[in-house]
């Protein structure tokens, strides 16, 4: 949020951060893999794999991050991270055959309720907020109309 008030280009910001996370794994795996044959870029799933990953999973999901913080502050998409356990649970099950325990049921309803309640909570202080800003705006108006 600081970020966004002294550089509000947020594409541009996007664009950094994913640059030099690109330029921090390069540094690392240079560090691990010291083979040409591992370096070697070939047209197969893997290319598209990291490709898909570098641009949805990465840039795409800044953008949002960063529009869902200009339009509704800092707390959103950290609220909604918790989320992403719950589809990793999901697409695991599903996709992998893993088995869902109680456990991960009962945690997913956890997280369910506590970012709902939030988000009441939220919308409850939004209109608290709306609702003192207006008084403050009739008291504003009636004083200057008093004044004049």
């Amino acid at each position: 949020a600081r970020l966004a008030k002294v550089f509000p280009s947020k594409y541009l910001v996007t664009t950094l951060t994913c640059l030099l996370g690109s330029l921090q794994c390069f540094v690392v795996g240079i560090s691990l893999g010291h083979s040409r044959a591992e370096w070697r870029i070939k047209w197969d799933l893997q290319l598209l794999t990291v490709v898909y990953s570098g641009v949805f999973n990465t840039g795409v999901t800044y953008v949002i991050i960063c529009w869902v913080i200009s339009r509704r502050g800092p707390m959103y998409p950290s609220m909604f991270s918790p989320l992403l356990l719950i589809i990793t649970t999901a697409m695991d099950s599903l996709l992998l055959g893993t088995s869902i325990y109680l456990g991960s049921v009962l945690g997913t309803m956890l997280i369910i309720g506590g970012l709902y309640a939030f988000l009441w909570g939220k919308g409850k202080e939004l209109q608290l907020t709306a609702a003192a800003a207006a008084v403050a705006q009739k008291q504003t108006v009636a004083r200057r109309r008093r004044g004049s």
